[in-house]
């Protein structure tokens, strides 16, 4: 089946067009100079504040997801650290939109950015968990939790609080170690990791229990964070993600993410011999989230009345799912394999829609999520 679909994909002239950023980036990485990954040095966070078919696809391209280089043994978990020698991460601006929805602006010092989020609130004023949700690809540009799911609706009654986060296009939100070309310092690990649970804790009426969950780009960069920041989350969820980010697969996936937004690879974690591709690769770090409640999910790729297309190519969509699945089902058996306990969820029918963005993350809350948050 899927040599079928490769054949297929081949043959015609505007899938080619579409699989081809992936080719130029596994050729981009695998031949660049080596490099060797950098964290955020406290004399930059110090200048940045003071300038203010399941089983078949998944044994199939599950070979080419971890077969490249051998697991390293050992690494550095968290990126640079937190001191209050500068202007910390801080709410800038809250903006009422309707009923229990708010617009929420948050200083984050690595990145020297406002990020716009939108924020769901919990009725009352007593601490509460939060749920933090990542944008995919287009960092919200395009299609967004705020515009492409009932955040309120759903989450009404629940003592939670549930932040969808704007921005982080091509970023992996991971921190790069390389600057942008356009965009300057990439620090969204930092910013999630460390500065965001801090805010939403001394702001926003956190209790100091948080989630965080991420849609296809964001998938595996959501379950990386959690495992790299163990004392900021409890519970992490890739939905229709990619949670494999190294070897051949991954070099070209995120070859393709962040070309279409005027990067590349290696700008992100150098070349494919630096050990930053494994060390932030959730595939090749399943212990990290040993203990914690993970939960992974996905459609077949088959149309449903699930999907909400919008202006969504049917093929893109259609072949996207199908990789996410590959992706997210060899995941879930490494990680258990590895003594992760993974809630691992595939819907029948859907392609790379936020229609199913959204059922994943209902099926993510009620089996795994809420447990997580809401238990004594």
């Amino acid at each position: 089946m899927l040599l079928e679909l490769s054949e297929s994909i081949v043959s015609t002239p505007s899938h080619r067009g579409r699989l081809a950023g992936l080719v130029a980036a596994v050729l981009l990485v695998s031949s660049a100079p080596a490099t060797h990954a950098q964290e955020l040095s406290q004399d930059q966070l110090q200048d940045s504040a003071e300038s203010a078919g399941y089983d078949v696809a998944g044994d199939a391209l599950g070979s080419a997801l971890g077969s490249s280089f051998p697991s390293i043994g050992s690494s550095t978990v968290g990126e640079a650290a937190v001191t209050p020698d500068f202007t910390p991460a801080h709410v800038v601006e809250k903006r009422h939109l309707s009923g229990n929805e708010w617009e929420v602006d948050i200083y984050s010092p690595s990145n020297d950015l406002i990020i716009t989020n939108t924020l769901v609130m919990a009725e009352g004023n007593e601490p509460r968990p939060n749920v933090v949700l990542l944008p995919g690809l287009g960092g919200g540009e395009n299609e967004h939790w705020s515009r492409d799911a009932d955040l309120p609706g759903y989450f009404a009654g629940q003592h939670v609080n549930v932040l969808s986060v704007h921005g982080g296009a091509g970023t992996m939100f991971t921190d790069w170690v390389n600057e942008h070309p356009e965009d300057g310092r990439v620090a969204w690990a930092t910013c999630l990791g460390q500065e965001l649970p801090l805010v939403l804790e001394q702001e926003l009426y956190g209790n100091g229990k948080n989630a965080i969950a991420g849609i296809s780009m964001s998938g595996g960069p959501a379950l990386d964070i959690a495992g790299r920041y163990p004392e900021s989350y409890v519970a992490t969820a890739s939905l229709s993600g990619f949670p494999a980010s190294s070897g051949v697969f991954g070099w070209g996936m995120l070859g393709y993410v962040t070309m279409a937004h005027g990067g590349t690879p290696i700008d992100v974690w150098g070349d494919v011999l630096n050990p930053a591709w494994q060390d932030h690769d959730p595939a090749e770090t399943t212990q990290r989230l040993r203990g914690k409640a993970v939960f992974v999910g996905h459609a077949t790729g088959k149309p449903g009345e699930i999907d909400k297309m919008n202006d969504n190519d049917p093929f893109l969509v259609t072949i996207s799912e199908m990789m996410s699945a590959a992706s997210s089902e060899y995941y879930m058996k490494k990680a258990r394999a590895d003594g992760v306990d993974v809630d691992y969820v595939v819907l029948p029918e859907g392609r790379h829609t936020f229609g199913v963005f959204e059922a994943l993350l209902h099926e993510a809350w009620e089996t795994t999520l809420a447990e997580a948050l809401l238990s004594e």
